[in-house]
């Protein structure tokens, strides 16, 4: 159930289950937060990737196979092999590393699975855009 703080800022209680309240910012505050999210990490600063001299996604794949099922590593690394994209879906741990060298914005999200557009599908739309589901 939400409630309204003196300050402005939404909380909606949650079961005993999770415990405690959430806090739910106003359209208002997020927008802001965005703005200021903005100014720390501008669009342009995306633009450029320029990687440190000490670089080395294979290094990092090679090193997190130890810890995965033997068999099945040449499995991966042969589908991923197939092209640029099935590489990129299969490398996860050098893209992270990669983007830890990016600005951040201090914005934080959870991601969970695999779940990009790829996975979802699309459809084009009478007006002929892709859209997604």
């Amino acid at each position: 159930m939400p409630v309204k703080s003196k300050d402005g800022v939404r909380t909606s209680v949650r079961s005993p289950r999770s415990g405690g309240t959430e806090v739910r910012l106003t359209r208002a505050d997020r927008v802001a937060r965005g703005k200021d999210a903005r100014v720390v990490a501008p669009l342009e600063s995306h633009a450029e990737f320029t990687p440190d001299a000490s670089r080395d996604p294979v290094g990092l794949l090679l090193e997190q196979a130890k810890t995965r099922v033997p068999e099945l590593v040449p499995v991966r690394h042969g589908r991923m092999l197939v092209s640029p994209f099935t590489f990129y879906r299969g490398a996860a741990l050098p893209m992270a590393a990669d983007l830890a060298t990016t600005p951040a914005s201090g914005l934080r999200v959870q991601l969970c699975g695999d779940a990009h557009l790829s996975n979802f599908g699309a459809f084009a739309s009478p007006s002929s855009y892709v859209r997604a589901p």
